[in-house]
């Protein structure tokens, strides 16, 4: 019998090994690269919520905070990534945007608004971990002074 003729079973084996090893690590390297783009993306729609809030207090008109100190609560409710799907837009990862305001020195020239904003948030759990959703929240405080 001729040994040169072809492969071993076990030559085929170890390369049938390999290949699997390859393609496992190949696969689990673009399941992690996409779990960090997801979450640079949610990272990116707080950021934008936590600037958008916080300057929308500074800037809005002193008599207008009147109204919100009376609603107080809720601001904003929604969700940070929709992915598209065969029937429409999915809904991933609530957040909410709550502010409750406080009055101060009221009636006199030092008149002064303090604002809490808290935005508070899903984040995602990596798929190769067995947990859920992570619950983060941000809480800032904003002063405005009455402008006569």
């Amino acid at each position: 019998m001729n040994a040169k003729k072809g492969f071993s079973l076990i030559e085929v084996l170890v390369g049938v090994t390999i290949l699997v090893f390859v393609f496992s690590t190949a696969a689990s390297f673009f399941k992690s690269g996409q779990y960090a783009a997801l979450k640079a993306r949610i990272d990116g729609r707080v950021t934008a919520l936590v600037r958008y809030h916080s300057e929308k207090f500074i800037y809005m008109p002193y008599s207008a905070l009147a109204d919100l100190a009376l609603s107080g609560g809720t601001v904003e409710t929604g969700y940070l990534y929709r992915p598209a799907s065969s029937d429409g837009y999915g809904e991933v990862f609530p957040y909410t945007v709550t502010a409750s305001m406080t009055l101060s020195e009221a009636g006199t020239p030092n008149e002064q608004v303090s604002i809490a904003t808290i935005v508070r948030w899903e984040e995602p759990a990596a798929e190769f971990s067995n947990r859920e959703n992570i619950a983060k929240e941000i809480a800032l405080g904003t002063r405005v002074r009455r402008r006569f």
